[in-house]
């Protein structure tokens, strides 16, 4: 009772002062002094031991945008992420910090694609120590594009050797500018092949590189990297276990959910040894349980039909959106997720 009387005396005063129920509280509560915090700036979080820190604020990569036009299929996202694998193993997350590159410009990429007909982008990471915050060490991909016309105006494509070699001579030539920059700090070279812009798969990288301590030498080691369409006779002809699988999957599709429309996949190889599996179902569905129980159903199929040992990504989508995604990694928990905008 004494909470409503006093609630009733507030609004009273409210109609009475024309003045807010909070101002009125306001008016009650004597002054007190607040607290000036100062924020200094620092790096982000760090979610998983997986990913970099990165210096904030954030400063965008010198050649954003200055890419070759070509009749290539450039994929921004698996190159970049291509980088990233690669540069742990020299600049581990714990220890280092990752900035877009800042020392390549892009007047600097310009001239060598103007050089160099078959280059299609130079892309730096540079890492920091995350003590220091000094500069120690960068990752750099080459991307080349295979096809060129020869005289009688034919299309023809250079073998990963061919490239190879102009990735390397390129490679020289971006070397010697790090060193008129005065840099002593490890140059990570990494040469990817582009894939027609027509191409299902995307580009893969084929060879890598280490300079130390400004040494001519850098080591250069091959790069077994592969993608396959599922499904498709490429993957049928090398890999038919792994075919044969993704076929059983889809005949538990069509059987258990026969409005579904097909299922998609492409697999990632290294050292001929499947890495990753992403496939895309793609449906029309009326109703968020339907898209559960087949999101459940492919899961648990998949799981059966494909060894811990690959990475499994699978997406239910629409034409227009995606309703639900199932990740496998290769360590770690799998990870089930129902978009909460699901609108049937």
């Amino acid at each position: 009772m004494k909470v409503t009387q006093t609630a009733m005396i507030l609004m009273c005063l409210c109609i009475l002062c024309a003045c807010s129920p909070l101002e009125v509280i306001k008016q009650q509560r004597p002054p007190t002094s607040v607290p000036i915090v100062t924020l200094e700036p620092s790096p982000p979080l760090q979610i998983s031991s997986e990913f970099y820190q990165s210096e904030v604020p954030y400063l965008p990569n010198q050649t954003r945008g200055t890419l070759k036009q070509m009749d290539s299929r450039f994929d921004a996202a698996h190159l970049e992420r291509g980088m990233l694998e690669y540069a742990k193993e020299s600049f581990p997350t714990d220890r280092y910090l990752f900035r877009e590159g800042q020392l390549v410009t892009r007047k600097e990429l310009q001239t060598w694609q103007e050089e160099h007909p078959q280059l299609v982008n130079v892309l730096e990471h540079d890492y920091l120590n995350k003590e220091t915050k000094e500069q120690a060490g960068i990752v750099l991909s080459i991307s080349l594009n295979p096809r060129y016309k020869d005289e009688s105006g034919t299309t023809v494509s250079y073998t990963d050797e061919e490239l190879h070699a102009k990735g390397e001579i390129i490679a020289a030539e971006v070397s010697s500018h790090f060193h008129t920059l005065e840099t002593n700090i490890p140059l990570l070279f990494l040469i990817y092949r582009t894939e027609p812009s027509s191409s299902m798969v995307p580009g893969r990288f084929i060879r890598w590189g280490l300079q130390e301590n400004q040494q001519k030498s850098m080591g250069w080691r091959d790069i077994r990297e592969n993608f396959y369409l599922l499904p498709s006779e490429d993957i049928q002809q090398e890999h038919p276990q792994l075919a044969e699988n993704f076929k059983k999957l889809q005949s538990h599709a069509q059987k258990s959910f026969p409005e579904y429309a097909s299922l998609i996949g492409l697999a990632r190889f290294l050292d001929d040894k499947p890495l990753e599996l992403t496939i895309k179902a793609y449906a029309n569905y009326d109703s968020l349980t339907e898209v559960i129980q087949f999101t459940q159903l492919m899961a648990q199929k998949m799981d059966e039909a494909f060894e811990p040992e690959i990475q499994i990504n699978l997406y239910v989508e629409t034409i227009d959106r995606l309703l639900a995604f199932y990740i496998r990694p290769t360590i770690g928990d799998p990870v089930f997720h129902v978009l909460p905008g699901f609108k049937p």
